[in-house]
């Protein structure tokens, strides 16, 4: 129950943040860049990259994912709280009882109704990204083929996402997981896509330094939150070395300074000869932009477990 329960958290946040990160790089990353170089696609014109089609399937199928998540982790908690077996847990009052007699359950019935609306949503949201997406990888306006320029800026997104509540016995059995590592893991695939076909434009080397200001900014605000919430739930350092809660800890740390440090080369080196104009670089930066999302699945699958396990300043 514990590897299934850790899985269904894993894919409920990996889900979230890869709808939250897509757009947030159409929006705030790659957008901006595609508006400063004037390249909106004409109203009624039949071209088409790839990357509409690519936001609209991704989100819509994050979507989904969140929401069979979201009712598999409300079904697996209403069975620990209840003790009860699948079949009981699924009643209407056993439900009733968790979703409106628990933290977790109003704060489940919350991020339910912002996902449904969301959904609602949706189309709006495709056609709003798409006069954003709608350019040639190429760095050619898609009309008149007029070359773009250099020019790029820096914003820094503000997202948000839900906390999550305490279960029995006063152990969690949800956990915060950070918005600013929503905005930088689930923004990678997107970042590795373009690069996959645009290898070296100036439309690629405006993304790279936003998408490295979003990156510095995450990092930045991951580890100082790291280290307060860290020290909060395990005390001290035999606690961190010595408990199974502990070890997932350094696990989760370990693979963090992985992400660090391959975004660091990225954002320090590999970006600088982009700019250069070293078309090598963006092969680089792809393959680091790839394991930065391997390092991150694996802090996903951490999460899961943490999520579930006695935090260390409990042991005695």
């Amino acid at each position: 129950m514990n590897t299934l329960f850790a899985a269904v958290r894993a894919v409920h946040y990996a889900s979230a943040m890869l709808m939250m990160g897509e757009l947030v790089f159409a929006l705030a990353i790659s957008g901006p860049v595609l508006r400063s170089n004037r390249m909106v696609r004409e109203p009624g014109s039949g071209e088409d990259d790839g990357t509409r089609r690519r936001l609209s399937w991704i989100v819509r199928w994050s979507v989904v994912a969140s929401l069979a998540s979201a009712v598999a982790w409300l079904v697996i908690v209403a069975m620990i709280m209840s003790g009860l077996p699948l079949g009981e847990a699924l009643k209407p009052d056993t439900l009733e009882r968790v979703l409106g007699d628990t933290m977790f359950g109003r704060i489940w019935m919350v991020r339910l109704g912002v996902l449904v609306a969301f959904s609602a949503a949706l189309n709006g949201i495709r056609e709003s990204v798409a006069s954003l997406a709608a350019h040639d990888p190429r760095g050619r306006h898609a009309r008149t083929g007029r070359r773009v320029s250099r020019r790029t800026g820096i914003v820094r997104p503000r997202v948000r996402r839900g906390q999550w509540a305490r279960g029995r016995r006063g152990h969690r059995i949800g956990c915060r997981a950070p918005p600013r590592r929503g905005a930088w893991l689930g923004a990678l695939p997107a970042l590795v896509f373009l690069l996959g076909r645009a290898p070296a434009t100036p439309i690629i080397v405006g993304v790279t330094r936003r998408f490295s200001a979003l990156g510095m900014c995450c990092v930045a605000l991951l580890a100082a939150s790291g280290v307060v919430n860290a020290w909060h739930l395990v005390g001290s350092v035999p606690a961190l070395l010595g408990t199974g809660y502990g070890r997932l800890l350094l696990a989760k740390v370990t693979l963090f300074v992985a992400m660090v440090v391959l975004a660091a080369a990225n954002r320090w080196y590999h970006a600088v000869h982009l700019a250069a104009g070293d078309r090598d670089a963006a092969g680089k930066l792809r393959r680091n932009a790839i394991l930065e999302i391997v390092a991150g699945g694996g802090i996903l699958v951490v999460v899961g477990f943490l999520g579930i396990s006695v935090p260390a300043v409990h042991h005695h």
